[in-house]
């Protein structure tokens, strides 16, 4: 979000995680974890989150 240079960018984002922003799981644990090179990698309950 911080590189984000345009609210379109921004709305990108938040469509593409969405269904993570919702109370519809389970998890007792969710992680976002960033390079430095700014990739994003999540794990719930420790483990990776695939995203199609």
């Amino acid at each position: 979000m911080g590189r984000a240079t345009s609210q379109a960018e921004k709305d990108k984002i938040i469509s593409k995680y969405s269904h993570l922003l919702h109370d519809n799981h389970s998890y007792k644990s969710l992680t976002l974890i960033f390079s430095k090179d700014g990739k994003l990698s999540v794990t719930a309950d420790d483990m990776p989150v695939k995203f199609s």
